[in-house]
């Protein structure tokens, strides 16, 4: 849009930022998750790819909570991705609704996911380091 020279209104930059960090780091910590697990089982890449591809299409890249039917919330309201996704559009256009998401959630799924990732490499980094 810069090129184009186009004007760029970011309602809430911050807020933006920290939504990227904490997708940022949920990938970060999923990626350590399957890096570890990879080392015990190598086909777990397969189940890796079973699990992104669902996770992909309801994350919000391609729709809006807004364009689904309320009574579908709860069956994709367990996405932290969608949250983040939701609330980045919140960011960039405060006019934007967000009833359908909490930005508690996303940075509880964050920080339970960093926190897993981290203790299963503590517990097991020798282990996969000699395998």
């Amino acid at each position: 849009m810069f090129l184009l020279k186009m004007d760029i209104n970011i309602d809430d930059p911050l807020f933006l930022i920290t939504n990227v960090f904490a997708v940022w780091i949920i990938a970060m910590s999923l990626g350590l998750l399957f890096a570890i697990g990879q080392c015990y089982v190598p086909e777990i890449t397969k189940v890796r790819g079973i699990l992104t591809r669902p996770l992909f299409f309801i994350s919000g890249v391609f729709f809006s909570m807004q364009d689904i039917p309320k009574e579908y919330w709860s069956y994709l309201d367990w996405n932290p991705i969608l949250h983040a996704i939701e609330l980045t559009r919140h960011a960039a256009y405060s006019t934007y609704p967000t009833e359908a998401v909490s930005e508690f959630y996303l940075l509880a799924c964050t920080i339970v996911l960093l926190f897993f990732a981290l203790a299963v490499y503590h517990v097991s980094w020798k282990q996969a380091l000699s395998r």
